[in-house]
């Protein structure tokens, strides 16, 4: 089986994560060839200097975990992360707003940072935690992320994603504009799960270990 290097996205957000672990998952991301990598916004400036060189993606998250913030305080976490070096920010949207029904208030935040992000061409991925929402939240969250210019909706805030769930990706799949990517975060056992969230309408796929790519020791 064809390992989609090109689709994984490493996610290293735990909360205990050490310089030396920030260090080790650079390497790791440049020399297995990943889509990119997503750290917190502390060790951006830090893994810049060897990942960008390499052509991999810097990630990071903005309000995390719960993106309850106001909204002048992440785009201050958002300048700066661009300024040390970041190519796609990762927008939590606030959960206490969305449970309160304040849809005007995600809406417009969403504006904002697709308006100052795309005037960097840069990447905006709008991510919440979507075994914490309804039916009906979850799809007004995929229309408004849309119509707000959003590049990207992910699946989850964790840093120790639920194990695949392929129904789940799908169904997000359909209630997303075709123009809006699909970042799905799992724990992936295997290549085969990594594909199977292909399959479902995955666009790329985050993971918070690569144990599962020891499986297969060369790229075919």
């Amino acid at each position: 089986m064809t390992i989609p290097y090109q689709a994984i996205e490493y996610h290293r957000l735990h909360p205990l994560i050490k310089d030396r672990e920030v260090d080790a998952a650079v390497r790791e991301a440049i020399s297995i060839g990943l889509n990119g990598l997503c750290i917190p916004p502390y060790w951006v400036k830090k893994a810049s200097r060897d990942i960008l060189p390499a052509g991999i993606g810097l990630v990071t998250a903005i309000g995390y975990p719960y993106g309850y913030q106001r909204t002048e305080a992440k785009l201050a976490e958002m300048e700066l992360a661009f300024t040390d070096g970041a190519q796609e920010i990762e927008l939590t949207i606030n959960l206490s707003a969305l449970k309160s029904q304040c849809w005007n208030w995600i809406k417009v935040e969403i504006a904002r940072f697709a308006k100052s992000v795309h005037d960097k061409e840069k990447i905006l991925t709008v991510v919440m935690d979507t075994e914490l929402l309804s039916q009906d939240e979850l799809t007004r969250l995929c229309k408004e992320a849309a119509d707000a210019g959003a590049d990207n909706l992910k699946t989850t805030t964790s840093y120790q994603p639920a194990p695949l769930h392929v129904q789940k990706i799908s169904h997000i799949r359909e209630l997303l504009h075709h123009s809006v990517g699909l970042k799905a975060c799992f724990a992936a056992g295997s290549i085969q799960h990594v594909q199977e969230a292909l399959d479902a309408g995955a666009d790329k796929i985050c993971v918070p270990e690569l144990t599962f790519l020891s499986q297969m020791s060369t790229k075919t």
